[in-house]
């Protein structure tokens, strides 16, 4: 997996740390230098003070077993890269299901920076009405293979879609699972999972693909968590979702849906910096907006199509949805996220540590 990051100048000659991957304790780094920083007598002064930085920023014994050197590409370059491998996404035609979807004004948010520069949101959703814990359980151990025929919906009469596509009416574009699977190909811890979606694609187009292989670290019946560490830095990204049902009258009316996500790493030495800079330094205002508004209508969808499926899972071959399926008739225009107190408390927690990924703490055990 490659991360961008970069280094300072080094011994007069300013170049960049492109990526880092390890395997088995030996680490590989790729270098890019300027036109006029090349030739084997620098690349060897490069690769010595490299090794020596890299020793004492993680004061272990790994070692640099290669330096691969690249030509050099300004920040313009890349960026054209980086747009052109989004722009070929070939995001699906948008899917009119006939749902009103749920607005910011239903959710509490924060958008934060700790003690450490570590980014940490807070989300809590609204009452996911009509929901279980068991409906979400499901749907998170079998989403990725599963297939649902779309009845009525324009443009895709009688097509089978990826279940991921009712999950966002625009903005999903595939799932897939991989590794070490669970039974019958289901998600389970340590299995890995590559998202490709784009946020607010209606508004923003390709402007903030995501095409990410993550790492599942929780799935169980109270919550999921999704991330991804680098070698020797450790945890770089968690997204933590907790969930637990709610009673009236010992009935369940729905469910309380609560979502963390913290980027960035805790660590302060020169090279996990520089890493979490470049990593997470894209993330700004105008993409949080657009990461919220599509989370917000990505877990409030639940209530349209969720239990619709979960009534059929006992024939999972052979799914079906349409507009008759939609359970929730009431506008949600009106609702507010769940638990006010909750999320200020978990604000609160985040704002004081120092190490995020350990108050999230996402492969642990609902705090719900």
């Amino acid at each position: 997996m490659l991360f961008p990051m970069s280094l300072e100048k080094l011994d007069e000659f300013v170049f960049s740390v492109i990526s880092g991957l390890v395997h088995h304790e030996v680490a590989v780094f790729e270098v890019v230098l300027p036109k006029k920083a090349r030739g084997n007598s620098i690349k060897k002064t490069v690769e010595k003070s490299l090794t020596k930085s890299i020793f004492l920023s993680f004061q272990s014994s790994t070692f640099i077993q290669n330096l691969r050197f690249k030509p050099y590409r300004t920040e313009s370059t890349r960026k054209s890269k980086q747009m052109s491998q989004a722009q070929k996404f070939n995001v699906p035609r948008a899917r009119d299901f006939g749902w009103e979807l749920k607005p910011m004004s239903s959710i509490y948010y924060k958008v934060l920076r700790n003690k450490s520069n570590q980014i940490c949101v807070v989300l809590e959703h609204s009452l996911l009405r009509g929901v279980t814990t068991e409906m979400i359980y499901w749907w998170f151990k079998h989403f990725p293979k599963l297939s649902v025929k779309l009845l009525d919906i324009s443009g895709y009469e009688g097509q089978k879609v990826p279940g991921y596509l009712l999950w966002h009416p625009s903005d999903h574009v595939s799932a897939q699972l991989k590794g070490k699977l669970g039974p019958k190909g289901t998600s389970r811890a340590g299995a890995k999972i590559h998202i490709k979606e784009v946020m607010q694609y209606e508004k923003y187009e390709q402007k903030y693909p995501v095409d990410q292989e993550l790492t599942i670290y929780y799935c169980e019946k109270d919550g999921w968590c999704m991330g991804k560490s680098i070698p020797l830095i450790g945890p770089m990204m968690s997204l933590r979702i907790s969930f637990k049902d709610v009673y009236q009258e010992n009935k369940i009316i729905g469910v309380h849906y609560h979502y963390e996500v913290v980027a960035g790493s805790h660590k302060q030495n020169f090279i996990a910096q520089k890493i979490t800079k470049k990593v997470v330094g894209n993330f700004g205002t105008e993409f949080w907006d657009a990461w919220l508004t599509h989370n917000t209508i990505e877990v409030g969808v639940f209530e349209n199509f969720l239990p619709a499926l979960f009534e059929q899972r006992y024939d999972m071959d052979n799914l079906t949805y349409s507009r008759t399926m939609n359970p929730i008739m009431e506008s949600p225009s009106e609702l507010k996220g769940f638990d006010k107190e909750l999320f200020e408390e978990r604000v609160n927690g985040y704002e004081q540590s120092t190490n995020a990924f350990e108050y999230q703490a996402g492969a642990q055990k609902s705090f719900l």
